[in-house]
């Protein structure tokens, strides 16, 4: 009876979750995601030009976003992220030639907080900035009925489009896929383009993969931290594996100092601990900039968020050294 119950159990978990054919979310069995320590990451990408998109794009009149500098998209992985908004592209150059060898030629970074929480891109490469060639992609996730700005994604129905993985945990792109359509040119990689797949299922504005399926996504996610408009793919940074050229880590325009801390559990339901070093000042920030909350706390602080409405919002954390921002979500 109980081998019975496990398989029902087994065989709902996957109707729930929509198992899909492509590997899970970091710590499965299979997972292609590469760490940003990864000792396979030579260099970073060192330039970064942003072209930004809607808040909302079914309503152009509230404009662009603005979350994040350009210069948040070059050096390693830090958390600091340039928002792209729905269908804005990021193009990421180098000074060096990316070229295709054995595995994966190169990683992009997203900073989702969680497995299932994802916000998707694009991704094309391109020897000259103005031919450019893209990834094919496969979406599995259901497009009947749009993911709302909270909704939940299985990764397993995911293939080839960047920010599937948790932050600092990078989607591993190989240039053996378009061989066929680079020639020779996949020896001599130097701009590599993200491009957010926006995630409206309403045809006018949809985006498909390579089978022509519409890509369902997190959709609206525009939401204001003190005065500036985040939304679609947020871009932290791209790894170069096979690689010639100069070495970048990072750079001074980029350089900031982080704040350190916590907070659990994320999804919350009701009670949430928030850590940091010393003293602090916190702030949960709703999707349209409404501070809901704003408090003041040494090393620990213990919120109650039974009373607010679930969706997605944005934690804020202040400190004598540094400020930071994090997704937060309330189920």
């Amino acid at each position: 009876m109980k081998i019975y119950l496990l398989i029902l159990f087994v065989l709902a978990s996957n109707l729930i979750f929509g198992q899909g054919s492509f590997d899970g979310g970091v710590g499965t069995t299979g997972c292609k995601a590469i760490h940003a320590d990864s000792s396979v990451i030579k260099s970073w990408g060192s330039k970064c030009d942003v072209s930004r998109g809607f808040k909302d794009i079914a309503n152009p009149n509230e404009g662009k976003v603005n979350f994040g500098q350009a210069t948040n998209g070059i050096g390693k992985v830090d958390n600091q992220v340039v928002s792209l908004g729905d269908g804005g592209s990021a193009v990421v150059t180098f000074d060096g030639r990316l070229f295709n060898g054995p595995g994966a030629d190169f990683v992009v970074f997203e900073n989702s907080f969680s497995d299932d929480f994802l916000e998707l891109a694009f991704v094309e490469v391109s020897k000259d900035g103005l031919n450019y060639w893209r990834f094919p992609s496969i979406s599995e996730t259901p497009n009947n009925v749009q993911m709302d700005p909270f909704g939940l994604m299985n990764p397993t129905n995911i293939y080839n489009l960047a920010g599937k993985y948790r932050a600092s945990w990078g989607v591993p792109f190989d240039l053996e896929e378009l061989k066929d359509s680079l020639g020779a040119d996949a020896d001599s990689i130097y701009f590599i383009r993200v491009v957010d797949v926006v995630g409206s299922i309403k045809p006018a504005f949809s985006r498909m993969d390579s089978r022509g399926n519409t890509i369902n996504d997190p959709y609206p996610t525009d939401y204001e931290v003190g005065g500036f408009y985040n939304g679609g793919f947020d871009l932290d940074a791209v790894g170069l594996i096979h690689y010639d050229g100069h070495i970048f880590l990072s750079s001074s325009e980029n350089e900031y100092q982080d704040v350190a801390f916590t907070f659990f559990p994320n999804p919350v339901k009701a009670a949430l601990t928030v850590k940091a070093e010393g003293d602090f000042h916190f702030q949960v920030i709703s999707g349209r900039g409404e501070i809901i909350m704003s408090r003041t706390f040494y090393q620990q602080g213990e919120l109650n968020l039974e009373h607010i409405p679930a969706g997605v919002y944005v934690i804020a954390i202040k400190t004598n050294t540094g400020f930071e921002t994090k997704k937060l979500i309330k189920r």
